[in-house]
């Protein structure tokens, strides 16, 4: 009997260990995964895949110090899950950064989430700016406890898709677009557009059977637009023909850039002496009712 006794508190020791029971749980490890979901405008439908290449994990711990990063493998994007670094118990915060091929994440003042932000790389380097990535963005604070969790991130998008196109050129001529008053950089810790305003120079492409030229990029997400202007210029820089930004947003309402979705579509028309800042075509098309 006694025998038996002897091997029941062992056994009983063995499970107390293995299952980390201790008065202080700091020591104790769990495991933690994340999955990632992007619904884009639908909340019911799941879009990650299309619109997600990338992303960039962040951890920050309650000290709001970045103790883990690193990018996401193709089978866990593939997967849109992600089994976290062993973290003690404790209160996290996991931000992401998705599509991020051109971007730098930059740190101004040591490893604080507060003190980062992303932009271009062609802004961090001081070259001249064409388009920004179709980022976006997400974060969560999560507590680690001594118990299994697994936890679901939410993306939203960190860009706009802006299109423009000048109508009635010649496809031959040297004219281009420029967008200035553009904040370049976005906050790493409430993706928001902030920074010294810029001027971005799109590549334009020539349709030379619609006497058309194009330009599509992305920038970032402002909340005021009353300081961005869209300008058509000719090859020495003379201004052609501009467009305010928020102007043309109040006179277009069917653009909600609440949306994480949205495109910023704006076509000048150039006829004989006349020039006209509308919506394309195409774009009045798309949001006609159907009856």
């Amino acid at each position: 009997m006694k025998f038996n006794i002897y091997i029941l508190s062992l056994a009983m020791m063995i499970v107390a260990l293995g299952s980390c029971i201790r008065e202080d749980l700091s020591e104790c490890y769990s495991i933690n995964k994340l999955q990632f979901v992007y619904t884009g405008n639908d909340e019911s439908n799941d879009i990650f895949q299309e619109k997600i290449g990338s992303v960039e994990l962040y951890i920050f711990d309650a000290a709001v110090e970045c103790v883990y990063n690193r990018a996401l493998t193709n089978e866990e994007l593939s997967q849109q899950e992600v089994t976290l670094p062993r973290l003690l118990v404790g209160e996290y915060r996991i931000i992401c950064v998705a599509n991020g091929k051109n971007t730098d994440i930059v740190a101004t003042d040591g490893k604080e989430y507060s003190a980062m932000y992303f932009a271009d790389k062609s802004y961090t380097s001081g070259e001249q700016t064409t388009t920004n990535d179709a980022l976006y963005w997400a974060s969560h604070n999560f507590t680690v406890t001594s118990d299994d969790s697994i936890q679901v991130l939410e993306l939203a998008s960190s860009h706009y898709d802006v299109y423009v196109e000048v109508v009635g050129v010649d496809a031959q001529s040297d004219i281009h677009i420029e967008m200035s008053g553009v904040l370049p950089c976005t906050t790493l810790d409430t993706n928001e557009a902030f920074g010294t305003p810029s001027t971005y120079y799109p590549a334009v492409e020539s349709i030379a059977t619609e006497s058309k030229k194009t330009s599509t990029f992305n920038i970032m997400r402002h909340t005021d637009h009353s300081a961005v202007e869209v300008k058509v210029c000719d090859k020495s820089g003379a201004e052609l023909a501009k467009v305010n930004l928020a102007e043309f947003l109040a006179t277009n309402p069917s653009i909600d850039c609440s949306l994480n979705e949205v495109t910023i579509p704006i076509s000048f028309s150039f006829k004989l002496a006349d020039i006209t800042v509308t919506l394309p075509e195409w774009y009045i098309e798309d949001i006609k009712p159907e009856f």
